[in-house]
C-alpha cells in the first residue's frame, strides 16, 4: 500500500474499531486486514470479518451487526476528535452496512425511524468508544494492525485476552 502514515493510522484505528464491536458483540473476528478485499470506489480502507454471519429475519443480531460496522467510524472520528470529509465518507458507508443489517433482519419501519435508531445506535457506539478501557483496548488492536498489516482472528484474540 502506498499511503501516508496519517492514511494508515486511520485505515488501522477504523478496522480495530470494528474488530472490537465484533469482539465485544460476540460475533467474533475471522480476519482484520488493512487492504481491502474489494475495494469501494472512494474509499480504501481494509476489510474486517466476522466470524458469524448475518442472517435473514435474525433480528437480534441485526443490532450487533450494525453496532459493529458503526464503529470503524465511530473510532475514526474518536481518533481524528472530529469529523472531516474522508470520515464522513467513511461513516456514511458505516451508516448505509448498518442500515442493511437492520432492513435484512426484517425491520421495514419508515425510513426516518429507522435512521433515527441508527443514528441513536451510533451515538451509543461513540459513548462506549470513548471509554478509557475500550479506547486503550482499539489502540492496541490498531498499532498490533499497524506493525502487521493483517491479524487472523486468533491473533486478535490473543491482543484481546490481555484486556
Amino acid at each position: 500500500m502506498d499511503f501516508s502514515d496519517d492514511k494508515l493510522r486511520r485505515i488501522a484505528f477504523h478496522e480495530a474499531g470494528h474488530a472490537w464491536m465484533m469482539w465485544k458483540e460476540g460475533l467474533g473476528v475471522k480476519s482484520v486486514s488493512m487492504e481491502p478485499h474489494r475495494p469501494i470506489h472512494g474509499d480504501n480502507r481494509g476489510e474486517t470479518v466476522p466470524d458469524l454471519a448475518m442472517e435473514e429475519g435474525r433480528k437480534e443480531l441485526s443490532q450487533k451487526f450494525a453496532k459493529a460496522a458503526l464503529a470503524g467510524s465511530a473510532a475514526e472520528h474518536f481518533l481524528l476528535g472530529k469529523w472531516d470529509e474522508e470520515s464522513l465518507q467513511a461513516s456514511s458507508y458505516d451508516t448505509k452496512k448498518a442500515r442493511d443489517f437492520m432492513v435484512m433482519s426484517g425491520d421495514n419501519r419508515e425510513s426516518r425511524s429507522l435512521d433515527q435508531d441508527i443514528h441513536a445506535l451510533l451515538n451509543s457506539v461513540m459513548g462506549e468508544i470513548s471509554r478509557p478501557r475500550e479506547w486503550h483496548i482499539v489502540t492496541g488492536l490498531a498499532y498490533a494492525l499497524l506493525a502487521s498489516g493483517s491479524l487472523t482472528g486468533e491473533q486478535v484474540l490473543e491482543i484481546l485476552a490481555d484486556w
